[in-house]
């Protein structure tokens, strides 16, 4: 004798599970420009005892249109219910498990900030979302099908029309219990769920990325900054709309202003190397510099910068120059400039770093000393007064 399978009826609390799918048809939308028609899947919900529909177009399947459908539901119910119920789409389940299954970050994420948790259907097992199955059914036969042979020509259209039929779907009487969708809803599940938080989910791209070489991360061909220690290392990105934050380990490390367009860098100079951001920083720092100098030092300097073509080179010979400078003092570098200018057409750096490191500008020093000490005294020497002149 064949044994029948047993099935058990499932009992719907009010308020705790809200059913997710998209439906198995979908909706013409033609561009006014082209004539292109393009088909745009249906995204269904249905919450609690009543089963109260939701349905929208959207124009992708993609991370970012799941989680917008999943916020004007919530909206359109006027609240959340506890537990989200969807199937093993890509969408919102990395990688499904009867146990433990991966959700989307961001999916999961949305979800808790409604105060709510995922917990996705079995696969292969129907009955686990009956109410969803049923769902997507009756949206298919009474939203979907009266609308496919008309046209529309943008998705606030299309979604109006759906909002439309969708109503007139929520009021119809049920054949086998008391009142409607719409009745049943607004009496035993909307007093049972969760309060919106005040302001709206904001979507956010998770990815991961590797530091690159420069202390930059790569999204969508532009380049955001890190600290430096971590070149190599692979991190966490959230991109919102309006900003980038950089996570490793849990820990955020950086954030930026979102760039538009390709190949733009927003860098912070405390990721920098310290001898990066002195370079940045140079042509400020020579301003400074040259600002607070004085003597041969200030006249070597406009000699360099005076004489370069380019103001690139002019702050590459000071950066030399303000090296010397720390490294051997303000009095001697000083000193060295006045030899330099003294025995020298042009400016090199080595040869006023050999000055310094040699001490030629203390011979200098030395043979001007003896020089004035040693006075010749000769008959042939006829001295300033003989040239005055007489009367």
């Amino acid at each position: 004798m064949r044994e029948e399978k047993v099935t058990m009826r499932q009992h719907h609390r009010a308020g705790v599970n809200t059913d997710v799918d998209y439906a198995g048809s979908t909706l013409p939308l033609t561009d006014p420009s082209t004539g292109k028609v393009t088909q745009a899947p249906v995204f269904v919900g249905a919450v609690g005892v009543a089963g109260y529909l939701y349905a929208e177009a959207t124009l992708t399947m993609k991370i970012s249109d799941w989680i917008s459908s999943h916020i004007r539901m919530f909206e359109f119910y006027g609240g959340a219910t506890e537990i989200i119920t969807p199937d093993n789409l890509k969408t919102g389940v990395k990688k499904s498990c009867r146990y433990d299954p991966d959700i989307m970050r961001t999916y999961e994420n949305m979800v808790r900030y409604y105060g709510a948790v995922v917990i996705p259907a079995r696969v292969e097992k129907p009955r686990d979302k009956a109410l969803a199955e049923n769902s997507v059914q009756n949206v298919q036969r009474w939203v979907v099908a009266p609308l496919r042979k008309r046209t529309f020509f943008s998705l606030a259209e299309l979604n109006e029309a759906i909002r439309e039929k969708l109503e007139l779907l929520n009021n119809r009487c049920f054949s086998v219990r008391e009142g409607s969708r719409q009745s049943q809803f607004e009496e035993v599940d909307l007093p049972e769920l969760r309060s919106l938080p005040p302001g709206r989910f904001e979507y956010a791209d998770w990815c991961k990325a590797k530091v690159h070489p420069d202390y930059h991360i790569q999204y969508h061909y532009c380049y955001y900054s890190v600290h430096h220690s971590y070149i190599s290392k692979t991190v966490d990105v959230r991109a919102t709309a309006s900003g980038i934050e950089v996570f490793y380990k849990g820990k955020r490390i950086a954030s930026h202003m979102r760039l538009r367009g390709r190949g733009k860098r927003s860098t912070v100079d405390e990721h920098m190397p310290a001898h990066h951001l002195a370079y940045k920083k140079l042509p400020a720092n020579a301003r400074k510099w040259l600002e607070t100098r004085s003597g041969n030092t200030l006249l070597l300097a406009r000699k360099i910068y005076s004489r370069e073509k380019h103001v690139a080179c002019s702050l590459r010979h000071l950066s030399g120059v303000m090296s010397l400078e720390r490294k051997y003092g303000i009095e001697k570098l000083e000193e060295a400039s006045g030899y330099i200018l003294r025995h020298e057409t042009s400016y090199r750096y080595r040869t006023l770093a050999n000055a310094l490191k040699y001490g030629l500008y203390k011979e200098l020093k030395l043979f001007q000393q003896d020089t004035d000490e040693q006075v010749i005294e000769h008959a042939n020497i006829r001295g300033a007064d003989y040239y005055k002149g007489g009367n």
